[in-house]
């Protein structure tokens, strides 16, 4: 068996933010996931970039909700989070 990659939930009882093959658990999802789907869970820095990046791809949420989500998260403070939440914003408002 693969040995699940650092900060992974590997079932022998570590945290288990995410599954061996690197996505959300559903108890994480659970969690931290918004509406009634629970779109865009951010258990981890990890997510918070992925939440960024796919900011306009859901029904559910826009864009403006998903960057606010993340800029509430724990992870907000983070430098390389701070970095990318700016440039999206700034990106999202040239492009209106």
């Amino acid at each position: 068996m693969a040995t699940p990659k650092k900060g992974m939930g590997s079932g022998n009882g570590t945290p288990a933010k995410r599954t061996a093959s690197g996505a959300v658990s559903a108890a994480a999802r659970a969690q931290t996931g918004s509406g009634k789907d629970k779109k865009f869970p951010i258990p981890d820095k990890r997510a918070a970039k992925s939440a960024i990046n796919l900011r306009n791809n859901s029904n559910s949420m826009s864009g403006d909700q998903v960057l606010d989500k993340v800029s509430r998260s724990k992870f907000a403070d983070d430098p390389a989070v701070k970095a990318k939440l700016a440039k999206a914003r700034a990106a999202d408002k040239k492009s209106k």
